[in-house]
């Protein structure tokens, strides 16, 4: 873990727009004095306040037992979504990393021949190249959020998605 190799310059932000609400523009800050010092005093720089009324929002949403127990369910109805998708791509033999969250990264051979594929099937993926940064593997970025929890349609996606990442086939012209 990059923390461990570099403690003094490594901070942890955690963001709850996309677990309580993309209107919470609110993050939590922590580690080492040095970087955390430098983005406050950058914050100072502009608006250098964060809505007392979503701050106290967010600290209901984060003690409201009602409210633990929906992200609660959320976040284990994505984690089941994640597993059957994964698995069913390490049936096609797409290797993906465990992890979790509303978001995939499917290895594709050509990112553009992967959009246009999927698209053209009504599945809308985000391109991976604006979010590289070490690895220049092309991919997508494929939400599991919004899809359908049944397992026929999950493994449909899944199928869908592998033959996406695939190399595109060479097709003769007339």
């Amino acid at each position: 873990m990059i923390s461990s190799a570099f403690p003094t310059r490594t901070i942890s932000i955690l963001g709850f727009s996309k677990s309580h609400g993309p209107d919470l523009r609110l993050a939590a800050i922590g580690g080492a004095a040095g970087p955390i010092d430098a983005a406050a005093s950058r914050r100072q720089l502009g608006p250098g306040w964060s809505s007392r009324l979503l701050q106290a929002a967010l600290t209901h949403l984060l003690t409201d037992p009602g409210a633990v127990a929906a992200v609660e369910h959320a976040r284990d109805r994505y984690a089941n979504r994640r597993a059957a998708v994964v698995g069913a791509l390490r049936g096609h033999g797409i290797d993906l990393a465990d992890g979790d969250g509303i978001n995939l990264w499917l290895p594709v051979a050509d990112e553009q021949h992967a959009l246009l594929s999927l698209a053209a099937r009504g599945i809308g993926v985000a391109p991976g190249a604006p979010f590289r940064v070490l690895s220049e593997e092309p991919h997508v970025r494929v939400t599991i959020a919004t899809i359908d929890d049944d397992p026929a349609e999950l493994a449909r996606l899944a199928d869908l998605l592998a033959a996406a990442a695939a190399p595109p086939r060479n097709t003769p012209t007339a």
